[in-house]
């Protein structure tokens, strides 16, 4: 029987050094990255610039494909990305959803691919179907995503075990972090403009591609739209009032369309919220500094406007001020619920938040009692950072996001890529001992 090393092993969204350290180390026999000696080009998957052959439609294929249609709802989510003007038409996504279907099944089938490495969650279209087919089929995954913490990054084999430590191997010695939290993410600088589109947008890019003309027109109808849905239903805070704190995730994005789940819909989550909180508390809600007109249209705010206890407050709030000032706060999986164990306050999560195996984090669940919830707070912070060591045992080191490189002081791409590479060698190996004990 051939080792999980062994196996061969297709890479997604690796390149460069990294790439190279990881053929190195796995029997790497199919590429899908910008990586220019990759086999498939990312950008030509993602825009499905490929040739479609004939399906054999096997009765496993058949079969296989039966079980992921039923997630076409969460690829659909993800796949608006796409569409940044204006939504695609819904039977072109239905039909670009079969076809990447398709090929990623043929992909796997023809290079007898045994083991998958993400660089990242699935959450660009074709890897989420990728994803769901090798689950499908037995075939074992790693799924790698940067983590808050400078040079970490977390590993996971599916969203349903994402954030569970508690059953994750341990790759390193525990090391005393001294984490503090940061005065501001470096993600968020610039956040404080307004992101919609505007006019002036609107100008340079019709004076520079004219043929834009009627997509930017539309998209600057559904701006004024959201700019004028937000001004009207905008209220200030009222002091004393009791209220749970909900921030809005930016939209579309990974941390709600794969790890939200069936809360990717956020009002599903404000809509059960709404109802469970008892009648002396309000949920405060603050939109993403960065969200744009997409994903919020009349029937968004139409929703909204039917909870009678949620109050939408100003962009300009300042997020730490809400939160010290709560009950406690509620989120699909974002950084303000891991700010709040912070400021000693209970937190509630719809989705598969990194820190949801963390002392004073509460998955949501509607037989949960609000009374017993806010009781769930951390008094020391010392407890959280305690959890947050142990569970960095099971973290890989070095970064898988370049984003996150300027965390790092004097980051080195050879180094990094022998530090990423490793760690998910450990991790696939130390799987692989535990399955066979």
């Amino acid at each position: 029987m051939l080792s999980d090393i062994s196996k061969p092993t297709l890479i997604v969204g690796f390149e460069g050094e990294t790439l190279s350290a990881l053929r190195a180390r796995f029997n790497v026999q199919c590429v899908i990255s910008e990586d220019p000696s990759a086999t498939l080009n990312w950008h030509a998957l993602h825009g499905l610039q490929i040739e479609h052959r004939a399906p054999a439609m096997s009765a496993e294929q058949w079969g296989c494909f039966m079980a992921v249609r039923e997630h076409y709802l969460q690829f659909n989510d993800i796949n608006s990305r796409r569409h940044y003007y204006v939504p695609g038409r819904e039977a072109e996504t239905w039909n670009g959803f079969v076809i990447t279907f398709h090929t990623v099944y043929r992909l796997l089938k023809e290079h007898a691919i045994q083991l998958v490495l993400h660089a990242n969650i699935p959450h660009e279209g074709f890897d989420f179907v990728l994803h769901q087919v090798a689950r499908f089929l037995g075939i074992p995954s790693v799924l790698c995503y940067q983590s808050l913490i400078p040079n970490r990054f977390w590993l996971s084999s599916g969203m349903p075990e994402f954030g569970r430590f508690s059953a994750n191997p341990g790759l390193f010695g525990l090391e005393p972090s001294g984490y503090t939290l940061p005065k501001q993410w470096f993600y968020m600088k610039g956040s404080h403009k307004d992101a919609a589109y505007g006019l002036a947008q609107l100008i340079r890019e019709v004076l520079r591609r004219p043929h834009r003309l009627p997509p930017v027109l539309v998209r600057y109808v559904y701006a004024r739209q959201f700019r004028a849905a937000v001004a009207a239903l905008t209220q200030k805070r009222i002091e004393g009032e009791r209220y749970v704190y909900f921030p809005l995730h930016l939209q579309p994005e990974l941390t709600t369309a794969a790890q939200g789940g069936v809360y990717a819909d956020q009002l599903l989550a404000l809509e059960a919220l709404s109802a469970w909180v008892p009648s002396d508390c309000v949920i405060y809600i603050k939109e993403n500094p960065k969200q744009t007109e997409k994903q919020r249209g009349p029937y968004f705010y139409q929703r909204l406007r039917a909870l009678r206890n949620v109050r939408l407050l100003g962009r300009r709030e300042d997020s730490a001020d809400l939160i010290r000032n709560s009950i406690g706060v509620a989120t699909i999986t974002g950084t303000a619920g891991w700010e709040a164990l912070f400021y000693g306050k209970p937190v509630l999560v719809f989705g598969a938040a990194w820190y949801r195996e963390f002392p004073g984090v509460q998955e949501w669940s509607a037989k949960i009692s609000f009374t017993e919830w806010v009781k769930q707070h951390t008094k020391d912070s010392s407890n959280v950072i305690s959890a947050l060591d142990q569970a960095l045992t099971t973290a890989g080191k070095g970064v898988v996001d370049r984003a996150y490189s300027k965390m790092v002081n004097g980051f080195n791409s050879i180094e990094n890529a022998d530090l990423v590479a490793n760690s998910i060698f450990r991790y696939v190996s130390k799987i692989n001992s535990d399955a066979e004990k």
